[in-house]
């Protein structure tokens, strides 16, 4: 039986290109594309964003390939965002005299497991900063973090795929600002969209808005718009005092609102039992991480804790959650490892911190030549 739709006799049937001025069309087609790329660029360059590179899994995970087989005469830093805001990398290499540095903190997330790994799956005999944010790494869930976590599994199942994704953003990232992962991610964009709750709505936290600008070896300078732009500072401050606002994972905008305006003026909530250790654990907690410490300096390692500065109201949330009696000072006396604490020393004092937190980033560089010489002096 003949078939309309096909006839194997393709002599009888053919499918002709339409005559069309294709040149000119591919040339229209290109053309459009690049104007409306163009546009898109300079519009977002034009609300003060800049070229950056993302903080991504690989980016995390291409410097921890280096540390992999980093000789004794490195130095590693592990952290959350403190530690990638307040220390300058090129003023510790020029202080310290050393160029070889890794930077290895990461935002939002607790160092430990990035400790456990490197003491743990790395031969590393060298220099270990560890940054300590009393909320991040006192929590009751630090241990098993799972920001932290997922960045070593990240690394230690990093696919050629990944390899090849990472590789072919970093030719894009320091040239083009619409390509940032971050705040320019169309589901951020979205959630920067006001539009109104529907009834009985719950939320969960709010998201980080953009803070900072970041280099290729994963150092984070704040970001201008949140030093010039005090209504956004706010804003930024407002995100760090609602977590301890929260009466549980989701809760009502307006209720949230309320509460975090309450944390603000300074009257905070006690932390909730999932944050909060028990004196046996927190004996426990502190027994784990000194088993770390001693394997690492058996094997020739130096290793100290800094407590970069914070400020305002997140200061005082964060000694009357996180006495320092009850944390920093017990976790140098169980562990018997140095530590630098910004409060003990006049020359870590004095510099701006626009939204509690994190230092503006003209004074890193002053705040990491005086650090680099307490460190240095300390492990002397």
């Amino acid at each position: 039986m003949h078939s309309y739709t096909f006839n194997s006799k393709t002599e009888l049937f053919e499918r002709g290109v339409p005559k069309r001025p294709w040149g000119r069309i591919g040339l229209i087609a290109f053309l459009v594309v690049v104007a409306a790329t163009a546009g898109w660029e300079l519009y977002w360059r034009g609300q003060g964003y800049e070229p950056s590179y993302d903080s991504t899994d690989s980016s995390w995970s291409e410097f921890r390939a280096k540390a992999q087989n980093a000789g004794p005469e490195y130095t590693i830093i592990t952290g959350s965002s403190r530690a990638l805001f307040d220390i300058d990398l090129p003023t510790w290499r020029t202080e310290t005299g050393n160029e070889h540095l890794i930077q290895l903190a990461k935002e939002g997330a607790s160092p430990l497991p990035i400790v456990r790994d490197l003491v743990q799956n790395t031969n590393f005999s060298g220099t270990l900063i560890v940054s300590v944010a009393p909320g991040l790494f006192f929590s009751k869930r630090s241990m098993h973090d799972s920001d932290a976590e997922g960045l070593v599994k990240h690394y230690h199942n990093w696919s050629p795929a990944q390899k090849m994704e990472h590789w072919a953003n970093l030719l894009m990232e320091p040239t083009f600002v619409f390509v940032e992962k971050g705040a320019l991610n169309l589901g951020n964009l979205l959630q920067e969209m006001e539009m109104p709750n529907r009834p009985n709505y719950l939320a969960g936290y709010d998201g980080v808005p953009k803070l900072s600008n970041d280099t290729r070896e994963r150092q984070a300078r704040m970001w201008s718009k949140v030093v010039t732009d005090t209504a956004y500072a706010r804003r930024v401050r407002g995100i760090w005092m609602g977590f301890s606002a929260r009466t549980g994972p989701l809760m009502r905008p307006a209720d949230y609102a309320s509460k975090k305006a309450e944390a603000v003026a300074g009257q905070f909530m006690p932390m909730p039992p999932f944050i909060r250790f028990t004196p046996g654990e927190r004996d426990s907690f502190f027994m784990e991480i000194k088993s770390w410490t001693d394997q690492f300096r058996q094997r020739g390692g130096k290793i100290i804790f800094i407590r970069p500065p914070s400020a305002g109201m997140l200061y005082k949330l964060e000694e009357q959650s996180f006495p320092r009696k009850e944390t920093w000072d017990a976790l140098l006396e169980k562990t018997g490892v140095p530590g630098i604490h910004f409060e003990d020393h006049p020359e870590l004092q004095g510099f701006e911190l626009p939204e509690w937190s994190h230092l503006r980033a003209e004074h890193a560089p002053p705040f990491t030549k005086a650090l680099a010489r307490l460190v240095v002096s300390a492990l002397r």
